[in-house]
């Protein structure tokens, strides 16, 4: 049972369709350096953009301060820079996948794929 919450992280952004309207704009960031799984919440709680990704793929990953004015896409491309995950957003909804640097055409299917979680301050695990 503590697996499944480890390899599904669910996060519920309630502004993600308004969001994705604003996600050209530029922002104020000031996250700090750190572990994957942490950064990408708090740049999810940051942006209200919808982050998507698999816990075991952002294991072990530490990302990049990103502090200053950027769009939401700047900002986490900034973060994930020189990590061997890469961000994939998508045009329908605006929500952003996280996936393999390996697997950066976002193929689903993958076990870097991510699209069964989602980043959020809430775990929900899925049955």
């Amino acid at each position: 049972m503590g697996l499944l919450a480890i390899v599904a992280t669910a996060v519920l952004v309630p502004a993600a369709s308004h969001a994705r309207e604003d996600s050209a704009a530029k922002m104020a960031f000031d996250l700090p350096a750190g572990d994957a799984e942490r950064s990408l919440k708090q740049f999810s709680a940051r942006s209200g953009l919808e982050v998507l990704f698999v816990s075991k793929a952002a294991a072990n990953v530490g990302t990049n301060a990103v502090k200053g004015d950027y769009t939401p896409r700047e900002a986490i491309d900034r973060m994930l820079a020189g990590t061997k995950l890469t961000a994939v957003q998508q045009e329908k909804n605006g929500a952003i996948r996280i996936v393999s640097a390996a697997n950066a055409n976002g193929r689903s299917g993958s076990a870097d794929s991510v699209t069964d979680s989602r980043s959020s301050p809430k775990k929900k695990a899925n049955p």
